[in-house]
């Protein structure tokens, strides 16, 4: 274990307090249609949860919260208002939605109290999936809140979206690293850290495969927060060592995110199917 370091500097921090969403995405990238019943936590737990993290990481460039549909999270105003606590430690805040569901005025509320920093990412899937998306957008410009309109059913963002569902044994230990060093997450994003029951994982595929038992938790590369046995410093070191990471043990089963693959229709939908 190498000496603690003196800042730990998140890019991409993402809170997801719930991963129940009311849309059923084939290809979901957080794989939100196969749990069953839907992984929605407790608000107690999501502000200890946060509170932990921000004793462990002292700055963050993007602080995001997602979901599945962080707009199903009825407690919502309270994570952004306790979120907003931390402003002075973050450059910028995002929330992402699907535009399915009509903002609330205690939402809209707490997103004006944090200011400039933020910016909502609204996802229009079209008239039929996103039926509130441009509701949300006169209701947003109406509070002078900054905001991002993301077309993924016309002009698609990015050109559509990658298939992750398929997590069987696809590479040895020299191609797995060969696609970590293309990968984008690791590469250009610089993780998008997910902190969601306690822990900080780097990669949501990561998450996935630690929960169905694909992979064995890694203290390396899935940062359980709580964990008694370790020190602050020492936590703060694994953190730390992610940007130092060469290859992931979810990497073997992963189909990458690089440049090249296939591009498939954002938010194709399908039957609900239980956790697998």
């Amino acid at each position: 274990m190498g000496t603690a370091p003196s800042e730990v500097f998140v890019e991409r921090l993402t809170l997801r307090p719930t991963l129940a969403c009311n849309f059923s995405c084939k290809y979901c990238n957080e794989y939100s249609p196969h749990y069953s019943p839907s992984q929605v936590q407790p608000l107690d737990a999501v502000l200890r949860d946060l509170d932990r993290a921000m004793e462990l990481i002292d700055r963050v460039r993007i602080f995001e919260v997602s979901g599945g549909e962080p707009l199903m999270y009825r407690p919502l105003p309270q994570v952004l208002r306790h979120i907003g606590g931390y402003s002075g430690r973050f450059e910028f805040f995002s929330l992402v939605t699907n535009g399915s569901i009509r903002f609330g005025d205690d939402v809209l509320s707490a997103l004006q109290e944090m200011g400039q920093k933020v910016r909502v990412i609204l996802d229009d899937y079209g008239p039929e999936l996103s039926k509130h998306a441009q509701g949300n957008v006169e209701l947003l410009a109406g509070r002078s809140i900054r905001f991002e309109q993301r077309d993924q059913y016309a002009n698609v963002h990015l050109n559509g979206w990658l298939d992750f569902s398929d997590l069987t044994l696809k590479h040895d230990e020299d191609s797995a690293k060969r696609l970590f060093a293309e990968c984008v997450c690791p590469q250009k994003l610089h993780w998008v850290v997910t902190l969601h029951n306690g822990r900080l994982y780097p990669c949501h595929v990561l998450r996935r495969c630690t929960e169905l038992g694909i992979v064995t938790e890694n203290p390396r590369e899935c940062i359980n927060i709580h964990d008694k046995s370790l020190t602050d410093g020492e936590i703060r070191c694994n953190i730390m060592g992610l940007y130092g990471l060469d290859v992931l043990s979810a990497c073997r089963y992963c189909g990458g995110f690089v440049e090249g693959r296939e591009r498939i229709v954002p938010a194709e939908q399908s039957l609900r199917s239980a956790l697998t």
